[in-house]
């Protein structure tokens, strides 16, 4: 929550009467109050899904002493249709008692298996080659592993589906000349097991009953204000609350099974002008369009890495084709904020520049917005020797009485190194933060917040020069042109960028906790429910939505137990597990005037579903049994002739001792 300009600093509240908050404007939430079981409320739904094990083959624990031929040959069958025969060369010729050996041996098959998809070599059952991009798709996901522990290595192929017609997931070792199967220990003894699918069953959660309170501290009325009609836009008097958030990264296509969730992020709001998040590559997530990059820079581990001249860019706020009354020529007369997470991990001198941020328009080009950071040495008040510091240059131009252009100017100084013990700069450079600029139209003042802690005016050491104001209105409008790197010339060393999110309304700092706080997707189970649904804001859901279980996840990858039914967009979309309904109770004033501090407690009553810690660990697993039936002619000679047997008349029995023929 922000309280106007300013961020709402956010944590568990407590229950005594007398607690003050640490800072305003503060939030917390104190609960539980009370706890009840709802035995008259339906059980929520039990969740299941299926669990796809894939076929493999477990070979002989290999003797210590034993050592490979340098070359040799594997002749290998997945899924019952595709062919591969492997020249392995340069094997180790160290015993497997070496534990380099076994690793390097799997690497080895690994390497040679992509290596001979890339190539096309591919065979059917015939020899024919397969030109299949399904099949190479699956062949990818093939996995060679050794185990220290038992000295075995096994080979998995790709995990089967549910889908009719799919393949079964198998892996066969044929023989070939030059075999190497013998002595990786996969033949008999081996263990050869085709793929399986099993069904995960979760129990179902038991519905209770939790009173809570959310208390908004603030040091004035207006803030006071601002505060309570945040809360009562977002959580009105009645609602549901959507749990274990997460955000796409990536578009689905409509009809897709599969789906990809950031690790860090926040929503894309009403408001947002440009949001970028390196999670999901380099696309603008209000408009869908893609930045063009400019090499050496790239997407790497979730960050965009800008390196000597290279650069991202895009174009951002475009005219309709046709004019439209609603959308403003200026996004935001008012002012804006801009929030940019980044960190400069390599070490740097004084002295060194970088051009990390440029929003331009027009022709010839005029900068609305830029980030500069400058390496400087400072020693700062009791430091025994100078230390290096980063300093930020913001910089908005705006237009003033007249129509004459004017530059509001702010330095923040942010410590470059891990700070000594002791010091009062907790945050650095190198590990990186958030840095929030609020560019203010009627003051003419940029404020900036550093990981969420709002810049201190007074403080020599983070304020060098004191903030030059120009008043007016942003020359924020159509085309506006956003540069992440240096215009010309080259930087002294790679910067990395988290996010940037561009907003149209002058906002103060998230809580950079909000970030960290997403659903990821290694963070769900087989068998959890996702619920996907379109928002316009980023925190209401629309009841345009479509439901789904959790398959399986790999990385930030999640599968899902059925197609979506709607196209999704990364940034217009909610993704959540459960929803919970609440209601409110009462509102209370509990203002300290004596301290300045204005108080006011709302209570909610939540119906929430409590489910079972332990069922992660230990729900059933249930084999999902496949049945198959051959057909096959069979030629039955005629029956030979046997004993006459009489039926006798109804009502009455037989004296023959054989059965009755009925």
């Amino acid at each position: 929550m922000r309280a106007g300009g300013r961020r709402a600093f956010a944590s568990d509240g407590y229950v005594d009467p007398s607690y003050r908050p640490p800072e305003t404007p503060f939030v917390s939430v104190v609960g539980p109050l009370s706890f009840a079981v709802e035995p008259e409320r339906e059980h929520g739904q039990p969740a299941h899904g299926l669990i796809a094990i894939p076929g493999h083959i477990i070979g002989a624990a290999r003797p210590d002493a034993l050592t490979l031929p340098a070359t040799g040959s594997l002749r290998l069958r997945f899924d019952r249709r595709a062919r591969l025969v492997l020249a392995l060369a340069g094997l180790p010729v160290t015993p497997f008692g070496d534990d380099a050996t076994g690793p390097a041996v799997a690497a080895a098959i690994q390497a040679a298996i992509a290596a001979a998809v890339a190539a096309d070599q591919v065979q059917d059952d015939q020899g024919a080659p397969i030109d299949s991009p399904a099949i190479d798709a699956a062949l990818g996901q093939v996995v060679v592993a050794w185990s220290p522990a038992t000295r075995q290595l096994a080979i998995s192929s790709a995990p089967g589906t549910a889908a009719p017609g799919a393949p079964i997931s198998s892996v066969e070792v044929l023989p070939v000349a030059d075999d190497l199967a013998p002595a990786l220990g996969w033949t008999t003894p081996a263990v050869r097991t085709d793929g399986r699918l099993k069904l995960h069953k979760l129990p179902a959660p038991r519905p209770v009953t939790v009173e809570v309170r959310v208390d908004l501290w603030t040091s004035t009325q207006s803030e006071q204000a601002q505060l309570f009609e945040a809360l009562a836009a977002s959580a009105p008097t009645r609602g549901s609350i959507a749990l274990r958030p997460a955000l796409l990264a990536a578009d689905p296509a409509l009809g897709a099974t599969t789906v990809r969730l950031l690790n860090r992020g926040e929503p894309t709001t009403a408001e947002s002008l440009l949001h970028l998040e390196g999670g999901d590559g380099v696309v603008d997530r209000v408009s869908g369009a893609a930045f063009s990059i400019t090499a050496p820079a790239a997407v790497v581990d979730d960050e965009l890495v800008v390196s000597g001249a290279g650069r991202f860019a895009a174009t951002l706020y475009r005219p309709p084709l046709v004019p439209d009354p609603l959308l403003a020529t200026n996004p935001a007369p008012l002012g804006f904020a801009v929030a940019l997470g980044l960190r400069l991990p390599t070490p740097s001198v004084a002295g060194d520049a970088y051009r990390v941020l440029t929003i331009a328009r027009g022709g010839p080009a005029v900068e609305v917005f830029a980030i500069e950071l400058t390496v400087e040495s400072f020693q700062p008040p009791g430091a025994p020797a100078p230390l290096l510091f980063g300093t930020f240059l913001v910089r908005a131009s705006l237009t003033g009485t007249g129509g004459v252009v004017a530059v509001a100017q702010s330095r923040l100084r942010i410590q470059l190194l891990t700070p000594p013990p002791g010091d009062a700069f907790v945050t650095n450079l190198q590990t990186g933060g958030t840095l929030h600029a609020r560019v203010d139209g009627a003051t003419g003042v940029i404020a900036l917040w550093w990981n969420g802690e709002a810049q201190v005016l007074s403080e020599a050491t983070q304020t060098p020069v004191a903030p030059i104001a120009a008043p007016g209105t942003p020359t924020t409008g159509f085309d506006m042109v956003t540069t992440l790197g240096p215009l010309a010339g080259a930087l002294p060393q790679p910067i990395h960028i988290g996010h940037v999110h561009v907003e149209r309304e002058p906002i103060g700092a998230l809580d950079p906790r909000l970030r960290a706080s997403v659903t990821r997707a290694a963070q769900l189970r087989p068998g959890d429910q996702l619920t996907f649904a379109l928002s316009s804001d980023g925190w209401r859901a629309s009841d345009a939505r479509a439901q789904a279980l959790v398959v399986n996840t790999s990385g930030d990858q999640v599968t899902l137990s059925r197609a979506l039914p709607v196209k999704f967009a990364r940034g217009g979309t909610l993704v959540f597990q459960e929803q919970c309904f609440y209601f409110q109770t009462g509102v209370k004033r509990r203002d300290d005037v004596l301290n300045h501090l204005y108080h006011t407690s709302v209570d909610y009553k939540v119906s929430a579903l409590l489910e079972d810690p332990t069922a992660r660990s230990s729900a059933h697993l249930v084999l999902f049994t496949r049945e198959e039936v051959t057909a096959s002619h069979l030629v039955v000679p005629p029956p030979k002739p046997g004993p006459t047997q009489v039926v006798p008349p109804t009502g009455t029995s037989s004296t023959d001792p054989s059965p009755e023929v009925h």
